[in-house]
């Protein structure tokens, strides 16, 4: 589907909806963790193909906290997490997403079942049906 993450100055990004994945993800760089007013907080680059290239892709967000994820190859790793808005379809809600460096991966940004229940039914046989919906759905009114 196609989404954006308001908060963190992407306007809209191809997302891939995983639901076997728990967490969701984004592809970021030069990720640093900092105090700020007695609180954690990190900074991070956009990575590539999230943020507009005349924009700065340098973000900051108060920190949750640190998950440990395992990857489909069974690759573990402790990410830090945070808590941004995200828009699909003219939607908007709350999620929790894990910063992680995925220059391999199709998709800069994977949204999980966590984020994704209740909210979203998945249908694995169709791409990019809210989207297509959405936009015929604004032109018609």
């Amino acid at each position: 589907e196609m989404a954006s993450l308001p908060e963190l100055g992407v306007p809209q990004v191809p997302v891939k909806l995983d639901t076997g994945a728990v967490s969701s993800s984004i592809h970021v760089e030069n990720i640093k963790v900092f105090r700020r007013n007695q609180n954690e907080w990190v900074r991070f680059d956009l990575g590539e193909g999230l943020a507009d290239p005349n924009e700065d892709c340098r973000c900051e967000s108060r920190l949750l906290g640190f998950r440990r994820i395992q990857s489909s190859s069974g690759h573990r790793t402790l990410r830090p997490v945070l808590e941004t808005m995200i828009r699909i379809a003219g939607f908007y809600w709350t999620i929790e997403l894990t910063l992680a460096s995925r220059p391999t991966m199709q998709f800069p940004v994977l949204i999980g079942r966590a984020a994704l229940s209740g909210r979203c039914l998945v249908d694995c046989g169709q791409t990019f049906v809210a989207h297509s919906r959405y936009t015929t759905m604004q032109r018609e009114v």
